[in-house]
């Protein structure tokens, strides 16, 4: 039989948490990984209509390249990402015991990115306009609410539906800071 091709995988642990009120529960770890390690085992899908699948908007290349400058010039403030498994990830990658997750990372079956994907793209654009920081970068640590049910696409909208700040309080502290 032919040889299958060996993806890079690792696995990691972590305290289950759980978001509890009203007699509901969402449940989830929080961990922290090198952006080397977070590029591997995370993706975002963007969302197609014509197939139904994906969650995720296209990425827009101005925002990416915008993150990318203030990351660069200091300027970045460091966000937690969001991720949740797919059914079938829950059943062939996770377990849980005495209240300890532990997750088996495959980069051939990555994680749904629900929040952060230009933050993540922003990485990749450094490395490909500065080489020289791949280590630097590589090295950076992401921190990810991962999601251990639910659904990708229900906690995209959920994660989207936010209010928009106000342009004129943005633009009054815009000023003040200037």
């Amino acid at each position: 039989p032919p040889l299958r091709k060996q993806f890079p995988q690792m696995q990691i642990s972590a305290p289950v948490k759980t978001f509890s009120l009203n007699g509901h529960n969402r449940s989830y770890i929080d961990v922290t990984l090198p952006f080397s390690d977070y590029s591997k085992f995370f993706r975002s899908n963007p969302y197609n209509s014509m197939k139904g699948e994906g969650e995720q908007r296209a990425e827009d290349p101005k925002h990416t390249k915008k993150l990318a400058g203030e990351m660069l010039a200091g300027n970045y403030t460091p966000a937690q990402h969001g991720a949740c498994l797919r059914q079938k990830q829950r059943k062939t990658l996770l377990s849980i015991k005495d209240g300890t997750a532990t997750l088996e990372l495959r980069e051939d079956d990555p994680i749904s990115i629900t929040d952060g994907q230009h933050r993540n793209h922003s990485g990749f654009s450094i490395i490909q306009a500065h080489p020289a920081l791949k280590a630097e970068v590589d090295r950076l640590p992401v921190d990810v609410k991962i999601m251990l049910e639910g659904d990708p696409k229900r906690d995209f909208l959920r994660l989207q539906a936010g209010k928009a700040p106000d342009k004129a309080h943005m633009f009054s502290l815009q000023t003040q800071l200037s």
